[in-house]
């Protein structure tokens, strides 16, 4: 019965990772990369109007959509070694595609950073982004990447704890 809840419950805060395939088919998800990338270039466009030059626009359309490859590829990699450590699937196609998945956290991350009007607003974005970052991560690990949940708890609670120490730190808050 914990099992069917805690499923529901990962479907409802996650992409759907039990669809992701490995097929040979990167263009999907490397469009739907771009796509988010043009998203937040149009977010820091919106959020820079007053003073955002003709260059400022043209490097915005084309640095952030590569800056969302670059975060892509370095997550993706990133969770191939969470899911070597939990003894899972080392499918960098998977991974990639998982990570894909969860790129709408690009945009949203960027909006909640220049929408924090104080420093404890700034914390707690950032501390709950990337708190939801581990989550989705640990998801992909399990559901994706089939790696084993017993090790993979065990892994990610670690790894949470540490991002918690890293945030509560005084070198964190600076």
């Amino acid at each position: 019965m914990w099992h069917r809840r805690s499923r529901a419950i990962c479907r409802i805060l996650s992409a759907d990772f039990t669809e992701i395939k490995a097929d040979g088919n990167y263009e999907t998800a490397i469009i739907k990369v771009l796509m988010y990338g043009l998203l937040t270039a149009g977010i820091k466009i919106l959020f820079n109007i007053a003073n955002i030059t003709l260059i400022g626009t043209i490097s915005a359309l084309i640095l952030m959509p590569i800056y969302a490859i670059f975060i892509v590829f370095g997550l993706a990699g990133i969770m191939l070694f969470f899911s070597y450590l939990a003894k899972g699937e080392m499918n960098f196609e998977t991974s990639m595609k998982a990570v894909a998945s969860c790129i709408f956290m690009y945009p949203l991350a960027y909006v909640a950073y220049h929408v924090a009007f104080s420093y404890y607003i700034l914390f707690f974005f950032s501390l709950m982004i990337d708190l939801y970052i581990v989550f989705l991560i640990y998801t992909a690990t399990t559901y994706c990447l089939k790696g084993e949940k017993g090790i993979a708890n065990v892994i990610f609670s670690i790894f949470t704890l540490f991002i918690i120490a890293i945030h509560f730190s005084n070198s964190g808050a600076m």
